[in-house]
């Protein structure tokens, strides 16, 4: 840390991931999402399973799909490999990475989408921090 920088009272000066350097609260760590979240990675079904009448569960394979808030159902799919539950959070895994949506059913998910949700068993204020 060089002499111009100045830390505010009960902050500290951390290199996070991907060479980020951040002021962060000392008594913060990074953590990765799978510390707090289930991380359910998409996977593409059969082709031949793909419909658009409606048989099976609704099939989401990345941001096309994507509306504001809940993405539009087009294809549906009778042999899903992977599964987000309805309100899971469903995160785009390939360009444009990050964005999301939320399921609004149990739906399919292709490779393009990971399905997000809270940790079933909650972490103590020490767990999370890393203490």
């Amino acid at each position: 840390m060089t002499e111009e920088m100045k830390v505010k009272p009960g902050y500290k000066i951390e290199k996070l991931r991907f060479g980020y350097t951040e002021e962060i609260p000392d008594d913060w760590n990074e953590k990765s999402l799978d510390f707090f979240l289930d991380v359910n990675m998409g996977q593409s079904p059969p082709s031949a399973s793909y419909n658009f009448v409606e048989d099976g569960v609704p099939f989401i394979q990345g941001v096309s799909e994507f509306r504001t808030l809940n993405p539009e159902i087009a294809v549906w799919c009778t042999e899903p490999k992977k599964i987000a539950e309805k309100d899971e959070i469903l995160f785009s895994v390939r360009a444009p990475v990050g964005k999301m949506n939320i399921s609004t059913s149990k739906m399919c998910i292709g490779r393009g989408i990971s399905a997000l949700k809270p940790k079933k068993t909650p972490l103590t204020y020490d767990q999370a921090v890393g203490k």
